[in-house]
């Protein structure tokens, strides 16, 4: 459901996060590509119901930047709640509030302490701000 709304510009949406979100098999072909806001496209190592390749897909298709792809290691589809909670509020506190310090935890690629390297462990995780580097 969350990309499916991502792609409306009527909606006052500023940022989402797709939580293991099935993509590939829906009958809107362009979901993805249409998407208008910045974006954190959670998936699972261990997801079965939604696996990762489908996930990485919308977000390959999705033009918007900045946008994250995180592959938690080990996560199932099952397991957003209790290990995507706190990546979700720190994040609307960047794109939302403009915590800066929440900001350098998604954007600061050069970091040891981002969302790709300060947390969980990541299977996958991609950090695509728009910038070259």
């Amino acid at each position: 459901a969350t990309v499916h709304v991502s792609d409306r510009d009527d909606l006052n949406i500023t940022c989402s996060v797709g939580m293991h979100p099935s993509v590939s098999d829906d009958s809107d072909k362009n979901e993805s590509k249409d998407v208008v806001v910045p974006m954190i496209w959670f998936t699972g190592s261990s997801d079965t119901t939604v696996p990762p390749n489908g996930v990485l897909k919308g977000f390959n298709a999705d033009t918007i930047k900045p946008k994250i792809f995180a592959e938690i290691k080990g996560a199932t589809h099952t397991s957003p709640i209790e290990m995507e909670a706190t990546y979700i509020a720190q994040y609307f506190d960047c794109m939302i509030k403009n915590d800066q310090n929440a900001c350098d935890y998604f954007w600061n690629k050069g970091s040891k302490n981002n969302i790709c390297t300060g947390g969980m462990a990541m299977t996958t995780c991609t950090i695509d701000d728009g910038k070259n580097a």
